[in-house]
């Protein structure tokens, strides 16, 4: 009587003559007729046949030292239930050899304690392997070709979306709450907020996070959303864009944004993107607006603590000889007067984005997609996949041309009044929004200390207001606005007690 452990594997509980029930039974009843004990069972559920034996979490532990102990015998239904890759296998064959251990494959009659049982089990674990790269081919192709018909091939939703049983298959529409959330995200970074900050708001507002969870949101799960082009309604495969026979790409939903707002959205997302640059929660209350008078770098905002009071400075990261730290106050305090000395009385315009005519962005889509296809086009031999690249290509070229005749709005910002001044606005806000409302007009202040130790010493600063903001409110030339600036930004130094 020998002691048998049985080994029961599916990838998917689908057929009753596979179950994992029939394969114990079938197991329990070999070894009931050879006068074998069942001493245990090595179960993988939804377990695919590539995974080596020895990294499954039901078989692997019978495959140690300390488990190998415990059986003599190792009896599967079938070959292909311990795996269906040739090396795996063979790996197993030698384990169970060198620890003096037979594996019986009741279908199969697999006998490894001879040369042609070896000979015979490695050839059937060549027909598994085949079956099982014809598995994976088949689903591929299956996979694509539902795309390719607009459907949704199971697997993770996109964030943003649910999916629905259509009346052949599946497919998917914009989740009422996700697809919400989506829009906050895409509207947060194309106005300027970074990543980072969005992640932080998302959190503090508790709002779910794609599980469901009021957790932390994290900055790579918004790129990683941001990056799909799922959010233009596009099936997409492997990260690549699953295009129809005209080249066209397939649709699996109805977009949650426009194309003019992705391009957009990636035109910030670039913008944003830097490797070398670590971002944290105390940014300066004046990123992008304080700038070095000297190289044009932006300052570096400094606060700390000592003995029970807070000390805050800005100074630039190049460490110029002579150039002393600012006190923070000090340079906000001055930033806000000559602001609002320079454009406190004019009404503020809010500026929005007038999208392209339609046709502009089907040209541009249409364009990209023929750079995509001829790129492809370039390693392809066969004839079958060229014909079908050449088909998809003339018609997205007949495509270009109708529409290059068309006429051609393109995008642009316009200006709107929003009735109060830009002195109103920028006293009520805190400096967050503040520097929201001169980054987002283009305004910045270039600052310098130099000479003496603290914040007396030469004081230089200079508002800059871009020209076509100047022009737009009518404000003088650009020489005469710098004189006038000059005159007012000394008389406002002494008034607020700093430098000489």
């Amino acid at each position: 009587m020998a002691r048998v452990v049985g080994r029961l594997r599916i990838s998917r509980a689908t057929e009753e003559s596979t179950s994992l029930e029939r394969q114990e039974e079938l197991i329990q009843q070999w070894a009931d007729m050879h006068g074998h004990v069942v001493v245990g069972w090595a179960v993988d559920r939804d377990v695919s046949g590539s995974v080596d034996p020895f990294d499954t979490k039901g078989l692997g532990p019978w495959l140690t030292d300390t488990g190998s102990d415990k059986y003599d015998l190792l009896v599967g239904w079938k070959l292909d239930r311990f795996g269906r890759r040739v090396i795996p296998l063979n790996k197993l064959f030698g384990w169970c050899l060198d620890h003096n251990k037979a594996l019986v494959c009741i279908s199969d009659q697999i006998d490894l304690s001879n040369w042609i049982g070896r000979l015979v089990a490695n050839v059937i674990a060549g027909v598994a392997e085949g079956e099982l790269e014809a598995i994976a081919e088949r689903s591929s192709a299956s996979r694509a070709k539902l795309l390719k018909l607009g459907r949704f091939p199971g697997g993770a939703v996109p964030y943003g979306f649910q999916k629905y049983r259509a009346d052949v298959g599946w497919k998917l529409k914009a989740h009422p709450e996700h697809s919400k959330i989506v829009r906050r995200i895409v509207n947060e970074i194309i106005s300027g907020k970074s990543v980072s900050e969005v992640a932080h708001d998302l959190t503090e507002d508790k709002v779910p996070t794609a599980t469901g969870k009021k957790s932390r949101w994290e900055s790579m799960t918004l790129w990683q959303i941001t990056e799909s082009k799922t959010l233009l309604g596009y099936a997409t495969y492997k990260g690549e864009v699953v295009r129809d026979d005209q080249g066209e790409p397939a649709m699996l939903a109805e977009p949650l944004i426009t194309l003019d707002e992705w391009n957009r959205l990636q035109a910030a997302r670039e913008r944003r993107r830097n490797p070398n640059t670590k971002r944290t929660r105390s940014a300066s209350p004046l990123l992008g607006v304080a700038k070095c008078a000297t190289c044009g770098g932006n300052f570096t905002h400094m606060d700390h603590n000592k003995e029970g009071k807070n000390y805050r400075y800005y100074r630039c990261t190049k460490n110029h000889p002579d150039h002393k730290q600012i006190p923070a106050k000090q340079i906000e305090d001055l930033l806000e007067e000559m602001f609002i000395d320079e454009l406190g009385e004019y009404e503020l315009e809010e500026r929005r984005w007038v999208s392209a005519s339609n046709h502009t962005e089907e040209l541009n889509s249409a364009r990209e997609a023929v750079a995509e296809l001829s790129a492809v086009m370039e390693g392809i031999k066969s004839r079958g996949a060229r014909d079908t690249l050449i088909k998809q290509i003339t018609a997205l070229d007949s495509k270009i041309a109708t529409l290059e005749e068309l006429p051609v709005t393109e995008a642009h910002w316009e200006y709107i009044p929003t009735g109060k001044t830009w002195g109103q606005v920028f006293r009520a806000a805190d400096w967050s929004e503040r520097r929201k409302t001169l980054t987002d007009a283009g305004i910045t202040v270039d600052v310098k200390i130099e000479g003496q130790k603290g914040a007396s010493g030469a004081w230089y600063a200079n508002v800059i207001i871009p020209v076509d903001l100047l022009e737009r409110l009518h404000i003088g030339s650009t020489e005469e606005h710098n004189k006038r600036r000059e005159v007012r930004a000394e008389e406002i130094r002494k008034s607020l007690g700093i430098g000489n």
